[in-house]
């Protein structure tokens, strides 16, 4: 069984202002986490009731982390959940880790609060879980495989045990004709059949298995796939942040580049270095940003009127004075082809 998750990390920082009404939510866990236990169900954003038709769960536990009161907004009419998408990536914090990525489905409201959430189990002894949890099915291990398919482990497991599973094709061709058998390892003489196919079928306890569409399999072919009991989120997290004056309708992806020129041609940055939206850095190690064009730039137009490093709190607080940094950052620049060295002073 996996360890007790925690939240290392959001997006926009709590009690942060000025947000742009374009920007997504971002949650960082401290390990992988199962997946479609985040959810428009457990992963919320809400600002103050707007009167329109309600959406979402009928009943959301609104309880601020550790509180025991159990406040419910159970309103039928209540208009304040915020439509949206989730999607998700990887990080590597010590170890992979997963990242829930929230993508308003319009733009937010300007000069608003917001509230996120995400929903945790507030009584791990109570019998019910619910909330968020660690990941539970892990990707498929090759025992002996000759054909090119492959089968996709996804779902989420509801077991009390770790268990494994096998996989082994009994009839060979492409999805749709390949057939399979599978059986759970303590207990080899319980076997199950079925036919490949691009949809889900479930094993059993939330494992579920689909067949990618372009690959064929060889009898004999087999998998196994491991399962972990998944390990809740205590409690549920929640914070708040402030839009700013909606003149800005989505965070800038790219900086400007004027005044860096190349005679021929249109220059482009290939990387960068520390990597763009890069987070938990040690701020004693990054003591230069790196550049890379596509072509050789012009030294003579690397200046300090053309490159600027600039520095805000994480919060938005940028009339803190004990915030070190804030502002324009000093910095020698130096040109070697292609490259563009930063050094930060």
């Amino acid at each position: 069984m996996g360890t007790t998750p925690s939240i290392v990390d959001v997006r926009p920082a709590p009690d942060a202002t000025g947000i742009v009404v374009g920007d997504q939510i971002q949650v960082t866990f401290d390990q992988e986490m199962d997946e479609s236990s985040i959810n428009t169900g457990t992963f919320l954003l809400v600002a103050p009731d707007t009167g329109v038709n309600f959406f979402g769960p009928a009943a959301t536990p609104f309880d601020e982390p550790g509180l025991d009161d159990e406040d419910i907004l159970s309103s039928p009419y209540y208009g304040g959940f915020v439509k949206g998408t989730i999607s998700f990536s990887n990080v590597q914090t010590g170890g992979p880790a997963t990242i829930a990525i929230f993508t308003p489905e319009q733009p937010l409201s300007a000069n608003k609060e917001y509230s996120a959430i995400i929903s945790g189990d507030e009584d791990l002894d109570d019998g019910l879980d619910t909330g968020v949890m660690t990941r539970t099915v892990f990707d498929a291990v090759e025992v002996s495989v000759s054909g090119s398919g492959t089968p996709v482990f996804s779902g989420g497991y509801t077991g009390d045990s770790s268990r494994v599973y096998h996989l082994e094709i009994t009839a060979g061709g492409p999805t749709g004709d390949a057939e399979y058998q599978w059986w759970e390892e303590s207990d080899p003489l319980t076997v199950f059949q079925g036919i490949t196919t691009t949809g889900y079928r479930e094993f059993q306890d939330g494992l579920l298995v689909s067949f990618d569409h372009d690959g064929t399999f060889d009898v004999g072919d087999e998998w196994t796939v491991n399962c972990e009991p998944g390990v809740l989120l205590p409690n549920n997290y929640k914070w708040t942040f402030r839009t700013g004056s909606g003149s800005i309708l989505v965070p800038p992806s790219t900086h400007s580049t004027t005044g860096i020129v190349e005679a021929e041609g249109e220059l482009e940055i290939v990387s960068i270095t520390p990597k763009d939206k890069a987070t938990h850095l040690d701020p004693t190690s990054v003591s230069e940003i790196v550049i890379v064009f596509n072509k050789p730039i012009d030294e003579a137009t690397v200046t300090d009127d053309t490159i600027s490093v600039w520095s805000e709190p994480v919060n938005g607080d940028t009339n803190n004075s004990n915030i070190e940094y804030t502002g324009n950052i000093a910095k020698v620049l130096s040109v070697e082809g292609n490259i563009l060295t930063i050094q930060i002073s």
